[in-house]
């Protein structure tokens, strides 16, 4: 591994140009898991809550779900994504132009999630965390989703 490889490793972060500036995008650290963790369970809840019309097909409850759910997600990580920004001149996220936020989001979520080694330990953990409550079997979260989608 290079002096720079380790370095990445150590202070991730991806600079991106946006309108006529810079910005760069860390991704969650640890000390956002917490917070993170809170919005995942408020976001799970709130799907609990978007009942199945009797008639609409699996399908159209998943798409009903997602529409409802991207503007109530965004909104419970704003704050976090906004703790992962820097900014020139120490601006805050909320002084950016509001085209500038998608490509911020976008970089926040592949420097958070967008490789499998970023994601893969969480899905792992919730695997063998559900399989010992389970009485052992294994259960796969990417079947699960893989069904549902």
């Amino acid at each position: 591994m290079s002096k720079n490889d380790e370095i990445r490793v150590l202070f991730p972060g991806r600079p991106i140009a946006l309108s006529g500036y810079e910005a760069t995008v860390y991704p969650m650290g640890v000390k956002h898991v917490r917070k993170f963790l809170e919005r995942v369970l408020a976001i799970a809840d709130a799907i609990g809550i978007v009942a199945r019309r009797p008639d609409e097909s699996e399908r159209q409850h998943v798409e009903r779900i997602s529409a409802e759910l991207i503007p109530f997600a965004l909104k419970n990580a704003f704050d976090i994504i906004s703790e992962c920004v820097v900014l020139p001149d120490g601006a805050k996220l909320d002084d950016v132009p509001q085209w500038d936020l998608p490509p911020i989001v976008e970089a926040w979520i592949y420097e958070s999630f967008g490789e499998e080694k970023k994601w893969r330990p969480w899905v792992a953990l919730l695997e063998s965390a559900l399989a010992r409550f389970s009485g052992g079997e294994p259960v796969s979260i990417s079947e699960m989703w893989s069904r549902v989608s």
